[in-house]
């Protein structure tokens, strides 16, 4: 998924995948300035905390979700 949020003028994007080669849970930040960053978890538990804490921070900060997030069908695993 992607998940966009805006404050004032400044965009951010994070994506957020799972990685069938490695088997770990990805997120994706394209953070305003256009820096890029990457954070992978082995299990599902803690990418939701982190997710969470995340969540947490942008709200503190003043961010904005921007609309719906956007599916990526290529970014999940299929049980």
């Amino acid at each position: 998924m992607i998940w966009f949020y805006s404050r004032g003028d400044a965009v951010m994007k994070i994506e957020t995948r799972f990685n069938s080669e490695s088997h770990q849970y990805e997120l994706i930040w394209h953070d305003a300035d256009g820096s890029m960053r990457r954070e992978s978890f082995d299990s599902q538990a803690e990418f939701r905390t982190r997710l969470t804490s995340i969540e947490t921070a942008l709200h503190a900060e003043q961010w904005k979700q921007s609309g719906p997030p956007t599916i990526d069908p290529d970014g999940w695993r299929i049980s």
